[in-house]
């Protein structure tokens, strides 16, 4: 029996290294099927955006038996899969690409997999396929392989819009989906699903393909288990009524700034049981008409994976050897007006370690270059023993920066015990949040509330006050519970603060 279940990562890459231990690449084959919006039994013309070849445009080609297939596309990764040194070891996936690749002769099917399985250095099966063309019998026979090989089955789901399926003349429903779903993990638990999203379809917006998104991670999720995504932009290919529908001036591509936007939000969005099997696509470049700028592959993949980078890091304890340099990044925010800057940076730490309370709940977010960013939280009940701690730190100065210094401490324990009196014992505090780099704070924070939320906890909630980003929490799913002004800070205008939460349970 083939096991990968305690396998735990996020990149394709990874996932098949902890699985085979060791690199390997797909080969693309094409088992001469067809689809059944093609070929009449469902409709005629198939997907708008598909081309002749279906998506396997870069297999060998039907002309060849599975075994040559896969030896021309040895040929073509070999120098890439035995690197630099021309000694490393790997291994290949016969990967079943074109068209259904469930969808034909039963027998004559189960004989290409098992032709392809027995050529050296296969170690398992990619094939591609719809929801609504895995019957029971095509399954029970890949049910049956996977208890020797590694399998993935890759459900082209495209869009969750229903409407949207019938305009690309997909010719199967959600509920086709998720019966797939179900009934792949019933008969043979150990496949691999990985399903495919387009985003930029004719007609939908920013909240259709997040609503895909979301229904794709809701049906897979249900298992407990690993499941695969690819997502890529719509591609405008030569001979497609795709490309009819562009030269009528009916459909406008996404840029790349917009593609970017819509991945970095899908991103935010996925559990880590997720496998990122693909952010972008590899079109034809002979058929390709639009968007242009998929052109410059190795452009794209760099941009994409320098967006990757930050949501792949690992979320850590908070490592208290770090604690300067959140100090050196709110320094001239939470700073006084008063003291030299020895003491200002003493009153800041302090604000930072008030905030730090005696629970396991603190965590980081680094990469290679160090803290990228950092939260705190906090439970009803938890102490804090940082004021022992700042009374001897600040025993030194004067009477004047004491009583600045205890000022500081009675706003922190005001708007503290206020938001701790709107908690129930379920719900928990977020009590510092900081973000060294662009977009790291949304990534740290959407990851943690999915720990959160799977640990029981069933509202988040915080306090800021006008000298912060407040208004971001509206746009990350926070409800504002309360507004009021801090009359002691009242000197040149009202000082606002504020209380938001967040559910975490459904």
């Amino acid at each position: 029996m083939y096991f990968y279940y305690n396998v735990t990562m996020l990149t394709s890459s990874d996932f098949y290294k902890k699985i085979f231990s060791c690199k390997v690449y797909k080969i693309s084959i094409d088992a001469g099927c067809t689809c059944p919006n093609r070929d009449g039994s469902k409709a005629y013309g198939g997907c708008i955006f598909c081309s002749e070849r279906g998506s396997g445009d870069f297999a060998s080609g039907p002309g060849l038996s599975v075994q040559e297939q896969i030896k021309a596309g040895k040929a073509l990764v070999e120098k890439k899969l035995k690197g630099r040194s021309g000694k490393r070891e790997g291994k290949y996936l016969a990967y079943f690409q074109n068209f259904t690749s469930t969808y034909g002769d039963l027998n004559n099917l189960v004989k290409k997999y098992r032709e392809a399985l027995a050529c050296p250095g296969v170690a398992g099966l990619c094939i591609a396929t719809r929801p609504d063309c895995l019957g029971e019998d095509i399954l029970q026979e890949i049910a049956e392989l996977s208890k020797n090989h590694f399998v993935q089955l890759e459900l082209g789901l495209q869009t969750a819009s229903e409407n949207s399926g019938k305009f690309i003349n997909r010719c199967y429903s959600n509920e086709d989906y998720q019966d797939a779903v179900k009934r792949i993990k019933k008969a043979a638990p150990s496949v691999h699903i990985v399903s495919h999203l387009i985003f930029g379809l004719p007609g939908e917006d920013s909240s259709d393909m997040m609503k895909s998104l979301d229904f794709v991670v809701k049906t897979n999720t249900a298992f407990k288990d690993y499941f695969g995504l690819k997502i890529t932009v719509l591609y405008i290919l030569q001979n497609t009524r795709l490309a009819a529908l562009y030269g009528e001036g009916k459909y406008k591509p996404l840029s790349k700034e917009e593609y970017y936007s819509l991945i970095k939000a899908a991103l935010e969005r996925l559990p880590e049981e997720c496998v990122l099997h693909r952010l972008t696509g590899d079109p034809p470049k002979n058929l390709l008409i639009e968007p242009e700028w998929t052109k410059d592959k190795k452009r794209v993949m760099n941009e994409i994976e320098k967006i990757r980078e930050l949501y792949l890091l690992p979320i850590k304890p908070f490592n208290m050897e770090n604690l300067p340099q959140i100090v050196n990044l709110v320094e001239d925010m939470w700073s006084p007006s008063s003291g030299d800057r020895a003491f200002r940076r003493l009153y800041v730490e302090y604000v930072v370690r008030h905030n730090i309370s005696e629970n396991e709940y603190h965590y980081e977010l680094a990469g290679k270059g160090g803290l990228v960013s950092a939260a705190f939280f906090t439970r009803k009940g938890d102490a804090c023993k940082v004021d022992e701690w700042f009374k001897d730190k600040i025993s030194s100065y004067s009477d004047e920066l004491k009583e600045v210094a205890q000022a500081g401490k009675i706003f922190l324990d005001y708007m503290d015990q206020k938001t701790l009196s709107y908690m129930k014992e379920e719900d928990i505090k977020l009590s510092l949040f900081v973000s060294l780099k662009k977009g790291a704070g949304s990534v740290i924070l959407n990851r943690i509330c999915q720990l959160l939320k799977k640990q029981g906890w069933k509202k988040l909630y915080l306090w800021t006050d006008c000298e912060c980003n407040w208004q971001w929490y509206f746009s990350h799913g926070f409800t504002l519970v309360e507004e009021d002004n801090y009359k002691p800070y009242e000197k040149d205008g009202p000082y606002k603060t504020y209380i938001f939460s967040k559910k975490l349970q459904d």
